[in-house]
């Protein structure tokens, strides 16, 4: 057995309980083909790194608390993984920590990788299985996790994708036959790729050394091991595929469970395919990028960003700033006198972090806020609870100020400096950030 070196970088993740979400997996299909492979993104500000056989600055493990596994991979030979301290920058950056929550309350974590900004790549056993319902009702995802932080915050999922021959096999006799069809397309809810930056992939056309960057958890055989912690897996000697099919491949550098969706790239940190499962101690498998399951990633890939357009109203007779995502609740104000004063942001269609609406029956108007403590107090007081009125971008992309007029007791939210620093020169208080909206 030739001799392997992996890199692991540490994390934890404090985990929000996420809301139910509409999910959908159909396809538009009436596209033109295209399975030409798409190149990656590194923000201007971001420094990239690429992958060698010398990397120093290692760190030990934090050894933490265990979850049930995904699926098994395999340490092949001695275990020799280390910690590095950076997931900052990228690629490290573009690949993410998920967290999966099925019909039936299983909650499962994984890796995944950002290929677009609103865009990610997984294993389909990560988001679809039907041991446990079906199609996963949430996932959450983290960027660049380290440990005890997640730097770019988290997105939610909008919409999850998975090839119609997957939705039909039954895990509970998974074996390396299902590989072909074992790849999941995720669209967030907000474009959180923009700060992380996003890999490219392409087809598998040559035999060349290939890595692997994600999140695994314990294993038996690991005499070191973590939970939520980023890993690079490679061999230090050529790290080829030792069995290469049309759609799937062998390797032999160490993925255990938690790297399931895991990319699997080239030293030019593009996508060649995903970790899927393994036999303990022998080999592992992945699927293998080609012209029909990138046909299949590049439809998702385009869809158009979604999300939702707050319109700011304004009343003159009570002072009243008014904000909806309703188009007909705008229109009608507007019908009764209110002045449209443009759109104030935009938000995610969903997110771990709602935006509250109360109403106050006695003076007419309205309070948005994200703290549950200050809604219950304000419907304990006699304010109407008017439910979510849109949800803060976890990835916090844009700040919205809140500022307070003493006088009369109005609230204004406003993504503009200039409009929040201009009304605390007229005697408003600045209460700081609201929430966050995105920047389409």
């Amino acid at each position: 057995m030739r001799k392997k070196r992996i890199l692991f970088v540490a994390s934890s993740l404090l985990l929000a309980l996420l809301p139910s979400i509409p999910i959908n997996d159909s396809i538009i299909v009436n596209q033109s083909a295209d399975s030409a492979g798409k190149a990656g993104f590194v923000p201007a500000e971001m420094k990239a790194v690429t992958h060698s056989q010398d990397d120093t600055g290692l760190e030990e493990l934090v050894e933490p608390e265990s979850l049930p596994p995904a699926t098994m991979n395999a340490i092949i030979g001695q275990d020799e993984r280390s910690a590095v301290s950076n997931t900052t920058q990228f690629p490290y950056s573009a690949v993410a920590y998920i967290k999966a929550t099925f019909p039936n309350g299983t909650v499962i974590r994984g890796s995944a990788a950002l290929i677009s900004q609103d865009t990610v790549l997984t294993a389909a056993h990560m988001i679809y299985d039907l041991r446990y319902g079906g199609k996963a009702k949430t996932v959450e995802v983290y960027p660049g996790a380290s440990y005890q932080s997640a730097p770019y915050g988290s997105a939610s999922s909008y919409e999850l994708y998975v090839p119609k021959e997957w939705e039909k096999l039954n895990l509970n006799g998974y074996n390396e036959s299902y590989v072909t069809y074992d790849y999941g397309v995720i669209k967030l809810s907000s474009p959180i790729g923009k700060r992380t930056g996003y890999l490219g992939y392409n087809s598998l056309d040559s035999v060349f050394p290939l890595f692997s960057i994600g999140y695994p958890g314990p294993d038996p055989a690991a005499t070191t091991y973590n939970l939520g912690n980023q890993v690079i897996s490679t061999r230090t000697s050529e790290g080829t595929p030792v069995l290469n099919r049309a759609g799937s491949f062998q390797y032999d550098f160490d993925t255990t469970c938690g790297s399931s969706g895991s990319p699997i790239l080239n030293q030019s940190n593009v996508i060649y395919g995903i970790v899927s499962g393994g036999i303990s101690g022998i080999v592992n498998f992945g699927v293998r990028l080609n012209a029909t399951n990138i046909s299949f990633i590049n439809r998702v890939r385009n869809l158009p960003l979604v999300y939702d357009t707050l319109y700011r109203m304004y009343n003159k007779n009570s002072g009243e700033h008014f904000y909806t995502k309703n188009y007909s609740e705008a229109t009608l104000l507007i019908q009764k006198g209110w002045q449209y004063e443009g759109i104030g942001w935009s938000a995610p269609k969903t997110s771990s972090s709602p935006v509250y609406r109360i109403y106050n029956p006695n003076e007419g108007v309205h309070h948005y806020t994200k703290a549950v403590g200050e809604k219950d107090i304000l419907v304990k007081l006699g304010w109407h609870d008017e439910g979510i009125g849109w949800y803060s971008d976890t990835a916090m992309e844009q700040r919205l100020y809140r500022q307070y007029n003493p006088n009369n007791g109005q609230h204004n939210y406003t993504a503009n400096t200039g409009e929040r620093d201009y009304l605390v020169s007229q005697g408003w208080h600045s209460e700081g950030t609201a929430w966050y909206g995105l920047v389409p």
